[in-house]
């Protein structure tokens, strides 16, 4: 699993550029005019849905934004140009998703840019939105607020994830951390939760299979009439668009498995476990 640091949000709004052939800019235009909103707005939607693929399903989000790539590269059509403004949030998204998907380690000429993705929004809109799908100026935002506002009444932004790992585990974890001085536990909990994600998105297969072997160690008893000393889990904050990779992460391994559920506390735990028997620590400051 290789390490990839959490992207910084920007503050201030950001200027994309669209750049397709001129029939697919007619087809964004027309799609916005029967849906009644600006060319902008459902641009904006058809970023979401190519990222909302690149985190559930990559490898088809990553054919299909190949694919788009070839096509516009063959258009005979002149190439036309168009600004968005998207919320700092979403360019998060657009170059994480960049990212994942070069991860996957396409051919060099089927290297993933942001116009590449940007550009497979612009076809999806044309062939598979409908105008009654066309979300509202509202409805987005407050997605965006459900994923990156700080939670209301907590003193720190982020969101919680509790790992539910046994006391031992998380004293072992937190002795790890103090012997590189400039890592605590949480701040190490973090690391090892991105790291850990990677390796889902990358392989979901290989990480399932890890999340599945029993390790009681690394978990408290889950018998019903376990007593209130067993009750334990070491609690940590995670970045917004980390907690969010987590909900992707434990729906497609949850449509994965075929033997049990899959919850986002299996994940957390196996990250308790990662941790301490696979974590590379040479790469920390």
């Amino acid at each position: 699993m290789g390490k990839h640091p959490a992207k910084a949000v920007p503050k201030a709004n950001q200027r994309i550029e669209l750049a397709v052939p001129e029939p697919i800019l007619e087809g964004v235009k027309q799609a916005a005019e029967e849906a009644g909103f600006s060319g902008s707005h459902v641009v904006r939607q058809g970023i979401d849905k190519i990222v909302e693929i690149a985190n559930v399903e990559p490898d088809k989000a990553l054919d299909y934004v190949i694919s788009t790539k070839k096509e516009f590269a063959k258009a005979e059509e002149g190439e036309k140009r168009f600004e968005v403004k998207v919320t700092p949030e979403r360019k998060v998204f657009i170059e994480t998703t960049v990212e994942k998907l070069n991860r996957r380690k396409p051919s060099k000429e089927n290297q993933i840019y942001q116009k590449d993705v940007t550009g497979a929004a612009a076809k999806w809109i044309v062939e598979e939105l409908e105008p009654q799908d066309v979300r509202s100026e509202k409805h987005i935002r407050d997605r965006e607020k459900e994923f990156f506002t700080k939670p209301p009444g907590k003193d720190r932004g982020g969101e919680l994830v509790r790992m539910e790992i046994s006391r031992e585990a998380a004293e072992e974890i937190k002795q790890k951390a103090e012997r590189r001085r400039s890592q605590d536990r949480s701040r190490l909990a973090r690391k090892g939760l991105r790291k850990f994600l990677d390796w889902i998105e990358e392989s979901p297969e290989e990480a399932l299979a890890y999340i599945l072997e029993e390790r009681d160690y690394y978990q408290p008893p889950n018998s019903a009439d376990r007593t209130k000393e067993e009750e334990y889990a070491y609690q940590f904050y995670a970045k917004v668009v980390t907690k969010r990779r987590l909900q992707m992460a434990q729906k497609r391994l949850d449509d994965l498995c075929e033997t049990q559920n899959i919850y986002q506390r299996d994940i957390a735990q196996a990250v308790g476990r990662y941790l301490l028997e696979d974590f590379d620590f040479a790469g920390l400051p």
